[in-house]
């Protein structure tokens, strides 16, 4: 682009000076390569350095006056410049002298019409390199939150898998057999699938299903479970951990009491809608908030990844959490 700016330039200054009798194509390509190079260095080597220092100090004030004076300078040299060529060119170097001063005044303002135009372009070169480096810091952000939800594997879970481990293998071999088969299943999630920036929202489905079959053999009579998954055959992309972290947090604050969580999952015509309700104990919780640290990583994950694309609401009532989640994919 700024080639082609300054060819443009070049080329422009080229037809007006064929316009005027006393220049031919030599003579004009010369003087337009000579007061278009003075131009493109001043531009390029002074003003752009000024503009950057004050745009990230924004202070105008500053800037208009640094431009101001360095075009008077740009202007000077260019209208000496000016004067000698058309004096060299012409063999008379006393011809042109009365001519200075509006040659000085037109140089200025054409210094200024083209400080300007570089002030824009910097400008919006600035910008993009704002928004350049702000999605590099988002990006960045959601890869470590997605490091430390990997590497926090429950270990309530776990530890819980590894007892009803323990205690299958002496009771039942082919039970405990399926259940390590289960388990596996949810590691190897965990350690290569959350590996990607987005995952098939089938794949985090089918793991849903996994974990929540591992939950209900869990706790079997214990709590009242209920599923209701329906999802439409697709090809999208989801985020790793976005869905399975409110069923994680609906079982980890399950009530000790009153054991009964529901997990609600529909998905039709680009809308994606999860609700997840759990019992939790008003006495315990009530010292500290349900929504934990993974619903708090989850919800800024959410406002970086899909801005202006979900609502996420948190409510409690009759001690029922509940979290609705929509998702609008394009």
């Amino acid at each position: 682009m700024i080639v082609l700016f300054w060819a443009f330039i070049a080329t422009i200054l080229i037809f007006q000076l064929l316009a005027v009798d006393e220049y031919d194509l030599p003579k004009a390509i010369t003087y337009s390569s000579m007061i278009t190079g003075t131009f493109a260095v001043y531009v390029h080597v002074v003003l752009r350095k000024i503009i950057k220092k004050y745009i990230q100090t924004k202070r105008i004030s500053s800037l208009i006056f640094w431009v101001f004076i360095t075009a008077i300078v740009a202007s000077t040299i260019l209208t000496i410049e000016d004067y000698a060529i058309d004096s060299f060119l012409s063999h008379d170097w006393n011809k042109h002298k009365e001519t200075m001063l509006p040659q000085f005044f037109g140089m200025l303002m054409a210094t200024i019409l083209i400080s300007g135009i570089a002030y824009s372009f910097e400008l919006y070169r600035h910008h993009i390199e704002t928004l350049k480096a702000t999605q590099v810091l988002k990006d960045s952000l959601n890869e470590l939150e997605v490091k430390s939800i990997r590497q926090q594997l429950s270990p309530h879970f776990t530890f819980n898998m590894l007892n009803n481990l323990q205690f299958l293998i002496q009771k039942d071999k082919n039970e405990a057999l399926k259940l390590l088969s289960q388990y596996s299943k949810i590691l190897r999630y965990y350690v290569y699938e959350s590996q990607n920036k987005a995952i098939l929202l089938n794949d985090e489905i089918a793991f849903l299903k996994t974990y929540l079959e591992l939950e209900k053999d869990r706790l079997k009579d214990e709590a009242k479970v209920d599923v209701d998954i329906s999802i439409e055959p697709n090809s999208l992309k989801i985020a790793p951990f976005i869905l399975s972290t409110f069923v994680e947090n609906a079982f980890k604050h399950l009530s000790i009491d009153s054991k009964w969580t529901s997990v609600f999952i529909h998905y039709k015509e680009n809308q994606l809608c999860m609700n997840v309700q759990n019992t939790y104990d008003n006495k315990i919780d009530s010292g500290k908030n349900q929504q934990g640290i993974g619903l708090e990583q989850v919800t800024k994950r959410l406002q970086l990844i899909y801005p202006d694309k979900h609502v996420l609401e948190f409510d409690k009532t009759d001690s029922v959490f509940s979290v609705q989640l929509n998702i609008k994919f394009d």
